[in-house]
């Protein structure tokens, strides 16, 4: 089994662990970000690597599943960054995009002071608009993705003892997550 699991995924596990690294390495020299292209990249790096390994492990491995796929772990990265903006600043690490602080006159001590002030909601409004869209676009890929790890992997002779059924529900991700976006509306959230 060790075998088979070896060479079926040693390349997409040798590419997610670089990107994985790579992100890793951001991690430990880079706590601000100051455009939302510089964030995506990170996303690139951190995020989308999982969704192609849930895929690869899937049975999938067309283009356009894993562009999905990318649209849909860049959203959730982003829900969770905009979910944990004052547990960040704690680790000294902001992902609310520079260059958005300042176009909503939001600064770094107001992050401090969880300040929940109009231009602080206004800029988070804009953010969790922006992961809408990044869900939105990833959304098609519930349709498009619809094996479960286990008859994927059982498929190849490997899980087919299992009687756990662990399925791939990307609406159901997909709502969750959205739903997740909303909390920052709430009153104190910071």
């Amino acid at each position: 089994m060790g075998a088979l699991l070896s060479s079926t995924f040693s390349a997409p596990l040798r590419v997610a662990s670089a990107d994985l690294l790579t992100a890793f390495r951001q991690d430990q020299t880079i706590t601000r970000y100051e455009t939302f292209d510089d964030l995506l990249g990170y996303c690139h790096y951190s995020a989308n690597p999982v969704g192609h390994l849930v895929l690869y492990l899937c049975g999938y491995r067309d283009a356009e599943r894993q562009q999905l796929s990318d649209f849909t772990c860049t959203a959730l990265q982003l829900a969770n960054f905009w979910q944990d903006v004052s547990v960040d600043y704690e680790k000294d690490r902001i992902y609310l995009p520079l260059e958005d602080l300042r176009r909503f006159a939001v600064t770094e001590n107001d992050i401090a002071q969880k300040d929940n002030s109009r231009a602080f909601r206004d800029m988070m409004r804009f953010e969790v608009q922006r992961a809408r869209e990044w869900f939105s676009r990833g959304l098609p890929l519930a349709g498009v993705s619809t094996r479960t790890l286990v008859e994927a992997v059982g498929a190849r002779g490997v899980a087919g003892r299992y009687t756990a059924c662990v399925k791939l529900r990307l609406c159901t991700c997909w709502l969750s997550s959205v739903t997740i976006t909303v909390t920052v509306y709430s009153p104190g959230c910071a």
